[in-house]
């Protein structure tokens, strides 16, 4: 399993991608940017996009995310 500090979060969608992504400059998979931030906090797993926290996020891919993107 991975440590949570080998995650950076993109700062326009807040998707949780591993930090090769980041050294790589390979895009965001869920939005396609290439901003990351190695500050975040909190991850919530959504798995179904309708599901209440989904909408109060405003997610419309099944994937990890931060809760709080610095």
């Amino acid at each position: 399993m991975a440590k949570l500090k080998e995650f950076v979060a993109c700062r326009n969608c807040r998707a949780l991608v591993t930090s090769s992504y980041k050294e790589k400059g390979e895009p965001c998979p869920v939005c396609g940017k290439v901003d990351y931030s190695e500050e975040w906090e909190g991850m919530v797993v959504i798995l179904d996009t309708k599901s209440y926290v989904a909408q109060l996020m405003g997610v419309q891919k099944p994937w990890r995310y931060a809760v709080k993107v610095k």
